[in-house]
Parts: C-alpha cells; structure tokens; sequence
C-alpha cells in the first residue's frame, strides 16, 4: 500500500481544503457525480492515519530487527558455549578412557597373580602331599626291616580280608595264632583330649540324724552314680553308667562325652562339697530305720572320699522318721 500511495502521492495536491464552497459542490455532486467537500475530507483522513500507521510499522519493523538481532547474538553465544562444552567433555571422556584403561589393565594384574597363586598354591599342596607319601613310604620301608606291615602298605582291614580269603591255603602244618577276627588285628581308638579326669562312683552313706531314735537314718541321694573331675578341680562331668566308655587298660577309660561344666560356674551338691567344703543348699531326704523306706523317690547323692565335716543347710521339719 506505501509503494501504491508513494507511486500517486506526486499527482496529489497538498491542501487541506478542497473545495470553496461546500453547498455548490454538494449540488454538482448530486448532478454530476463528482466528490464534493465531504468525499476530500474523508480521503485526507484515510490518508492522514494510513501515513502514521506506516512510521508506527517502520518503528515495529525496526524493533522487531533489533530484538532478532539481540536473539541471534544471543543463540550464536549459546552455540559457542555449547561448542565450548563440547571440547571440554570430549576431553573428560578422553581422560576417564584412559583411567578406565588404567583400571582395566590393573585388574589384568591382580587377576594374573591371583591365578599364579592358585598355581603356586597347588603346587605346594601337590609337594605336601608328595612328601607326606614319601614319608609313608620311608616308614614302611624302616618298619618292613622289622617284618611289620605299615598301614600304607596295606590296611588293617585289607590284611584282613586278604586273610580271610587265603587262610585256607596254609600248610597243613601251620595255622595262625589266634581266632581269626578284625578286633585282634587291630583296636580302632580315638583322639582324645589330653585333659586327664578323676572317676568317682558316688555312693549314699545312711547317717542318724536323731539321737533319741538311733535307728533312723537319713540318706541324700546322689545326682548321678559316677562323676568325672579334672585333677585340678575345674571341671567336671556326669556318668549314669559307664557303657559309653571303653576300658583301654584295667583302670583307665576312654568315654564320650559331650556336657562337660564349670565347677565354680555351674557346681552339683557334690561338687560343692568336695572343692570348697561348702553347704549345698536345701535338699530332698528320706529317713530309713530298720524297719521301712520313706516313699519318696529318692533324689540325691553324696560321694564322701575322706573324712570332713560338712554343712549341709537342711531344713529339719523336712525330715520323715519312719519307725
């Protein structure tokens, strides 16, 4: 539209009247059909407010220029910085790859020496086992000089058979020493701990406990019948039989047992007596006489080995006299 009016603008009069008399123009008009007065004026405006529209477009256009320009610089700066940001990373990642490879290449070294442990290692399980072998063999040998079989050689129990299978092939004139059974070729004994324990059997001695009845008696039975003490009074074990033991040589036996207790932590009545002469506290009893039994079961024992006095802390009402 500017160019259009820019084009025309030179065949248009710069006035702002266009007529003299307005009445004489409105006639014509009517008459004629030319513009009068009214029709100039309303142009003048239309072209008055379409001359300001165009400087407020020039001034919006130039704005909008700046305003572009200002957005231009500022994305051609962020792209730099992104640039930017972009070297930088590049070389962080370049740095962490050879960190990375770093690690990589130490984790190959601890696993080479792991594995060169692992060799090393049965390497000297495979010596060990070597020379144990060869100790059995030299043992063999110094024990075939003295015509005995090592169990290396062959086992007791492969003897056996081997025995049992050839006897009959002996000569008529020779037979072996004895019956021919595994438990005298050989007596299979456990490892043991070195701890050494005293065996007791405890035994109840009837004691009178009231001199105007001289054949009343009272008894406290024993918590088992035998009881095993270390020499040095420490610990301690309890045996209501002896079936879980073997007797190696008369007087000594090897048994299994698995509660073994702390004689100062966990005492019976027994133990008290025997390691610090104390009292044992209250106790169940029964009175014999010559006569009868009291007919409560019986509870406790104690085991006397030499003679002492003992405190026991026993209630009298608790005492049944039969008789």
């Amino acid at each position: 539209m500017y160019k259009e009016f820019s084009s025309i603008s030179h065949l248009l009069e710069k006035r702002s009247k266009r007529a003299l008399i307005g009445g004489a123009g409105t006639i014509i008009k009517q008459i004629f059909g030319n513009l009068d007065e009214t029709d100039g004026l309303r142009f003048n405006d239309a072209i008055t407010s379409l001359h300001e529209n165009q400087i407020k477009l020039a001034s919006l256009m130039k704005n909008n220029i700046l305003l572009t320009t200002s957005t231009i610089s500022s994305y051609n700066d962020t792209v730099n910085k992104i640039r930017v940001n972009e070297i930088n990373l590049n070389k962080a990642i370049d740095k962490l790859s050879i960190k990375l490879a770093n690690v990589t290449n130490a984790t190959n070294q601890m696993l080479l020496h792991f594995n060169m442990y692992q060799i090393l290692n049965n390497l000297e399980t495979s010596i060990l086992t070597l020379s144990f072998q060869l100790e059995d063999l030299t043992n063999a040998v110094l024990f075939g000089d003295r015509n005995i079989l090592h169990p290396s050689v062959i086992t007791p129990q492969q003897l056996f058979k081997e025995l049992v299978d050839n006897h009959q092939y002996l000569p008529s004139d020779l037979k072996l020493p004895g019956k021919l059974d595994l438990s005298s070729i050989n007596v299979i004994i456990p490892l043991v701990s070195i701890t050494e324990y005293v065996l007791f059997h405890s035994v109840a001695l009837p004691t009178p406990h009231n001199l105007d009845k001289p054949n009343t008696f009272s008894l406290i039975l024993p918590s088992s019948k035998y009881i095993a003490m270390t020499k040095d009074k420490t610990h301690y074990c309890t045996l209501n039989d002896l079936d879980i033991c073997k007797n190696i040589v008369p007087g000594n036996y090897i048994c299994d047992i698995t509660n073994i207790y702390s004689s100062g932590m966990k005492p019976i009545c027994e133990i008290s007596i025997y390691c610090s002469n104390k009292s044992c506290g209250s106790r169940r009893e029964m009175a014999v006489s010559a006569f009868g039994v009291s007919p409560e079961p019986p509870k406790n024992l104690v085991s006397i080995l030499n003679p002492r006095t003992l405190a026991l802390d026993i209630s009298e009402s608790r005492f049944k006299s039969i008789g």
